[in-house]
C-alpha cells in the first residue's frame, strides 16, 4: 500500500468522524431546546416555594434567559467550527484525489515514453548498419 491510499484513507476516517461530531452536536442542541422550555416552568413553578426566588424572579429569568443566549451563541459556535473543519476536510480529500490522479497520470505518461524509447531501439537495432549492393560513399562508416 503506498503512502497516498493511506493518506486517503485517513482523511476518508476524518470526514466521517467530523460528520459524526457534527452530527452528535446537533442532537445536543436539539435536546436543549426541550430542556429550556422545562427549565423555565420549573424556575415559574419554583417562585412560589422559594422566597428568594419570588422576590427577584424578574432577574432570575433574566439570568436564566441570558445563561440560554449564552449557550445558544456557544453552540451556534461550536456547529460552524465542526461544519468549518468539515468542509476543509472535503477540500483537503478533493486535493489529495486531484495529486493521486496527476501522479498516476504522470507515470502513465513515463511509462508510455519508455515503451515507445525501447520500440525504437528495436527497431534500430533491426536495421543493418550498411545497405548490402548499395553504392559506397566516403561518409559511410
Amino acid at each position: 500500500m503506498n503512502s497516498a491510499a493511506i493518506t486517503q484513507e485517513q482523511l476518508d476516517q476524518q470526514l466521517k468522524t467530523c460528520g459524526w461530531h457534527i452530527a452528535a452536536t446537533l442532537g445536543l442542541g436539539l435536546l436543549a431546546v426541550p430542556l429550556a422550555i422545562y427549565g423555565q416552568g420549573s424556575l415559574e413553578a419554583a417562585r412560589p416555594i422559594f422566597p428568594i426566588i419570588d422576590q427577584n424572579y424578574g432577574s432570575w429569568q433574566a439570568g436564566y434567559l441570558l445563561a440560554l443566549l449564552v449557550l445558544g451563541l456557544v453552540w451556534a459556535l461550536a456547529m460552524r467550527q465542526k461544519i468549518n473543519h468539515f468542509q476543509t476536510g472535503m477540500h483537503n480529500l478533493r486535493t489529495q484525489r486531484r495529486i493521486d490522479e496527476h501522479k498516476q497520470l504522470r507515470a502513465r505518461q513515463a511509462e508510455e515514453a519508455r515503451q515507445a524509447r525501447e520500440a525504437a531501439r528495436a527497431e534500430q537495432a533491426a536495421q543493418p548498419l550498411f545497405r548490402a549492393g548499395a553504392r559506397s560513399s566516403k561518409f559511410d562508416y
